[in-house]
């Protein structure tokens, strides 16, 4: 694998394509020095930690302004079958929500709250649900768009 494929910026991407700097390890001066619960080394507070809770919201959002365009210009009509949207959602929030609250409980993974807002349901962060609905709708809209125009499918 190449090198340059194993880069994964200190801020992460979303911190990285928006240029804002990540904490490091060795705090500036006049910085306030902090830990992280799970990774004790410390850190330096940057304006960074305060967006770090934000990224996960604004991968989601860039996902859904990206894919509700399907919905209107491609005619993926995903949102106009509001019952059978839910009954599709539905499995995949409770089987990947079980998994997800079996996988956390166990310690198997955790969630920073420096990566989240801090608000939980069921003990995952609201950010952890939203991914279980946004991600299979922008699925959802890109499948029916693409399938709209091949014309190979009944509608």
């Amino acid at each position: 694998m190449s090198p340059a494929l194993l880069f994964i910026p200190r801020g992460g991407w979303v911190g990285f394509l928006l240029g804002i700097r990540r904490r490091c390890s060795i705090p500036a001066a006049g910085k306030a020095v902090g830990t992280d619960e799970r990774f004790p080394h410390p850190t330096a507070i940057s304006v960074g930690d305060v967006m770090d809770g934000w990224q996960y919201l604004v991968v989601l959002g860039v996902c859904v302004v990206v894919t509700v365009p399907l919905e209107f210009v491609l005619g993926a009509r995903v949102y106009r079958r509001p019952r059978l949207l839910v009954a599709t959602l539905a499995p995949v929030v409770v089987a990947f929500g079980a998994w997800d609250l079996f996988g956390y409980h166990r310690g198997d993974w955790w969630y920073s709250i420096r990566q989240t807002l801090g608000a939980r349901l069921l003990g995952l962060p609201v950010e952890e649900w939203l991914f279980f609905l946004v991600v299979p709708v922008c699925a959802l809209l890109t499948f029916e768009a693409l399938g709209s125009r091949g014309g190979g499918r009944d509608r």
